[in-house]
């Protein structure tokens, strides 16, 4: 509980400061990263994770001010995951976090969790909550962007995952996984 508590507040936090409208970014350069972003696949409406315009004036709004402006000048006309691989660690955890605090991946995913039926909605909401709230499970997103997926097979995040499925599943649907 008390996890999902700093998952909320951090969020809260996050939207709070995009949805103010007095951004000291550069116009230009938050419309020329939207323009950018919106392009990308990854913000398509047909895509899992579409963007609506709001999250993409958060997602650009809070790049800039987390990352900088000449570091998203220098970076602007590459892809998405050639950026992401001039960035470090922590600055693609930024990322990730801008990204988490700008738009609702968690609704998407438990829909999708759940939609297979081998969880509840209930327990898909909790795993979803602790892997988002899981620093292990952020980092490996944006080292995911540049390494691939296989980083979420890692022992460091394996180990910060489990409690979160043991915690979350009932016992019938944890005899069931990988049943499906």
């Amino acid at each position: 509980m008390r996890r999902l508590l700093t998952v909320l507040l951090a969020a809260t936090l996050i939207v709070g400061a995009c949805g103010d409208d007095s951004s000291n970014a550069d116009p230009q350069l938050v419309a020329s990263l939207r323009s950018r972003i919106s392009e990308s696949p990854q913000a398509q409406g047909d895509s899992t994770f579409g963007m609506t315009d709001d999250d993409i004036t958060c997602f650009a709004e809070g790049l800039i001010a987390e990352l900088g402006a000449a570091k998203i000048e220098s970076g602007v006309d590459l892809s998405f995951d050639a950026f992401m691989a001039t960035l470090s660690a922590g600055e693609r955890r930024a990322v990730v976090d801008v990204m988490l605090g700008c738009v609702d991946v968690a609704e998407v995913l438990v829909a999708q969790i759940s939609g297979e039926g081998s969880l509840s909605a209930e327990s898909a909401r909790c795993v979803v909550d602790g892997m988002l709230a899981s620093d292990e499970f952020r980092d490996a997103v944006g080292e995911s962007f540049v390494s691939g997926d296989s980083t979420f097979e890692s022992d460091t995040v394996v180990a910060a995952i489990l409690p979160v499925f043991l915690e979350c599943l009932t016992p019938e649907e944890l005899a069931n996984l990988g049943n499906s």
